[in-house]
């Protein structure tokens, strides 16, 4: 019996291109064209994406050696970098270098695809509705934390 919550609904909603609305409807540049074909390509990738974080879950788990609600309970909130570093140290503690050294270009793989699917999800992908959609983070530095000491003086 699973106890899990099962959540659906729209993702992203429909707006025919042209039909102007106030709030998110007001965006409709955003869903005309190229963007249609950019929406199912991301809904793919952000899908193939979760299902390779699930797999790797499941090894983790196996490599773990725990029961699946153990497993669960342990594991709950892990995403894929965690889950790499954990099973690399659980083949470390059980002597399994062979198993570690198959699984480093996978996980690097992994690693590097991580990397683009987290900017484009945080960042957006932008196009000057030519033929590529670019991601970047260049113009988005994070903030900068300034500290005040007792005389006001800024400290970076």
């Amino acid at each position: 019996m699973s106890s899990g919550l099962k959540v659906g609904g729209v993702v992203m909603p429909y707006i025919p291109d042209g039909e102007q609305k106030e709030g998110l409807g007001a965006m409709v540049g955003a869903f005309e064209e190229p963007y249609h074909e950019y929406w199912y390509h991301l809904g793919r990738f952000i899908h193939a994406f979760a299902r390779a974080e699930a797999a790797l879950l499941f090894l983790l788990r196996d490599v773990s050696g725990l029961s699946k609600r153990r497993a669960g309970v342990l594991f709950n909130g892990v995403r894929s970098d965690e889950a790499r570093v954990t099973i690399n140290g659980f083949l470390d503690a059980t002597k399994q270098p062979e198993k570690k050294n198959r699984l480093k270009r996978p996980f690097a793989q992994i690693a590097a695809i991580g990397t683009i699917r987290n900017n484009i999800v945080h960042w957006g992908a932008t196009t000057d509705l030519g033929l590529y959609f670019t991601v970047s983070n260049i113009d988005r530095s994070p903030l900068r934390l300034i500290f005040y000491t007792s005389n006001r003086q800024g400290i970076d």
